[in-house]
């Protein structure tokens, strides 16, 4: 595991036995920093890669490290001030490959803006940082698929606000999406808060090849929610050893009988190429449910019931 001081000034590797393997130090002899400069930041630790990003006024540099030895694999140069983008992204080792995935703004110097989207980006590198494939999908470029403007907006004024992106082991991505509406549509997560009218509506699960050529996207149609000013979506789960992947959400629905809104839990999956979902009660007159991840394949429900005043908690299989 890594060992990491509050500003990154010393990041130290120990087996499981606690025996120092290797570390790197970004002081000099007299505990000074060697470069004031630098901000070197943590972006990945964990299945065979460490990631940092270190920054020097405008120029941002990924420098990947064999987590086991501690040897620098290369670097690459993000962003700089002839970048045109600016990348918000999460970072994988496939075997011998590196994967960044994510979506892009405009270049700033003050890094990805988050309300300025302007589409979907993928980088793959070698061990050696052979760059194997660099490509960026604009928000226009979709067409009729996804169809947006070069605002990111679609028709009824509706942003993409990205809340997991998923890379898979056969080297395709995929991207969990809600329609939002409102002041401040983040860029890459699970739920968020505020003040203002936010409004969230459909989400989109929309998936590109390993060739980064669009695949298929998946509309999951929601009810219009404002409640607590947070996202809808909840959390996901890797499943079949990073093949596939399920993800939960929740849904503020009217009942189409008695016009009743109750909340639904909604449980999607994207398996063997092939996106499904299907939801479950939350609540009633008599209960509520809590839902919190847990091991593959299983959800923990915390079902609180009203008349009998028991609190339960129970694991739940997945329909897989």
């Amino acid at each position: 595991y890594t060992q990491v001081s509050y500003d990154l000034q010393k990041l130290s590797a120990y087996d499981s036995q606690r025996n120092l393997k290797w570390e790197r130090t970004y002081l000099d002899e007299k505990g000074k920093k060697v470069d004031k400069k630098k901000a070197p930041e943590i972006i990945k630790a964990g299945e065979g890669l460490l990631v940092l990003m270190e920054q020097i006024k405008k120029k941002k540099t990924l420098v990947f490290i064999d987590p086991e030895k501690g040897d620098v694999l290369f670097t690459y140069d993000l962003e700089t001030k002839d970048s045109d983008y600016s990348y918000n992204y999460i970072v994988k080792r496939i075997e011998d490959k590196i994967i960044l995935t994510g979506k892009v703004s405009n270049y700033s110097a003050d890094g990805y803006y988050t309300d300025g989207a302007k589409g979907f980006f993928k980088k793959e590198f070698d061990l050696n940082g052979t760059v194997q494939q660099d490509k960026v999908v604009l928000w226009e470029a979709l067409g009729d698929a996804l169809p947006m403007n070069v605002k990111g907006k679609n028709d009824d004024g509706y942003k993409l606000a990205a809340r997991e992106y998923f890379i898979l082991e056969d080297g395709r991505v995929v991207y969990i999406t809600e329609q939002f509406k409102g002041a401040g549509a983040l860029g890459l997560v699970s739920s968020i808060s505020g003040v203002g009218d936010h409004r969230y509506k459909d989400m989109l699960i929309i998936e590109f090849d390993s060739d980064f050529v669009l695949n298929q996207i998946e509309t999951i149609e929601k009810e219009i929610s404002r409640v607590d000013s947070s996202s809808d979506y909840l959390f996901s789960q890797p499943i079949n050893n990073g093949n596939d992947f399920v993800f939960f959400y929740r849904d503020y629905r009217k009942d189409t009988e008695t016009k009743e809104k109750k909340w639904t839990l909604g449980i999607g999956k994207v398996m063997g190429g092939t996106i499904s979902y299907e939801e479950i009660p939350m609540s009633s007159d008599e209960f509520n449910i809590y839902p919190f991840i847990a091991k593959e394949g299983y959800v923990l429900l915390q079902e609180y019931n009203y008349k009998e005043k028991i609190n339960r908690i129970r694991l739940e299989k997945i329909n897989l």
